[in-house]
């Protein structure tokens, strides 16, 4: 009986063996969508469950609104576990409400620093975290959330300085106005 002829496997080139490494950029990245990814399916099946259960959804749209919360705290947490910290804000900066908003409200404002970004895009985070979704319209709620609001607001004016401060305030909008007409007519 004859022995089966043996076959010599060789190695893979160094191109071939290039061509399926990525560098860690691209590992983060690929990493960062396949997180998006599955948060997005995830609260879909939850906007799905919300739509399909109507008022009998537990919490209801509370309930909803803190169900989306803790996935988006969730998936920072996961970003958090692979990415630098500054990695982690420059994510922050381009993929989060108050992100968006510092780049939109300060613009190119003139002598604004990348720092000076950074530090308000994280007051603003801090705030947004503990209010974005909170619908309580209780009067001393709302009084506790618009001192917050502005409290957070000096500190952004004196991280900003005068003239850039006027460019985020204008960005706001109205919203400072509204806020606070209500405390006054409500008598805060």
């Amino acid at each position: 009986m004859e022995a089966a002829p043996r076959k010599v496997v060789e190695p893979p080139s160094e191109s071939s063996r290039a061509d399926t490494v990525r560098n860690p950029a691209e590992e983060k990245a690929a990493r960062i969508e396949k997180i998006k990814r599955d948060y997005e399916e995830l609260a879909a099946k939850i906007g799905a469950d919300f739509n399909a259960a109507g008022a009998s959804y537990p919490g209801g749209l509370n309930g909803y609104l803190r169900q989306l919360a803790l996935l988006e705290r969730e998936k920072w947490k996961d970003f958090a576990g692979f990415l630098s910290p500054d990695e982690l804000t420059e994510l922050g900066m381009r993929e989060t409400r108050a992100g968006k908003e510092v780049q939109r409200w300060l613009g190119e404002a003139a002598g604004v620093t990348d720092e000076q970004r950074r530090t308000v895009f994280q007051l603003q985070r801090d705030f947004d975290d503990k209010y974005a979704l909170d619908f309580d319209l209780a009067p001393i709620a709302l009084l506790a959330r618009e001192t917050e609001r502005q409290a957070s607001q000096e500190k952004i004016a004196a991280v900003l300085g005068l003239e850039a401060f006027t460019a985020w305030a204008r960005g706001e909008g109205d919203k400072f106005g509204n806020y606070a007409r209500f405390v006054a007519q409500q008598g805060f």
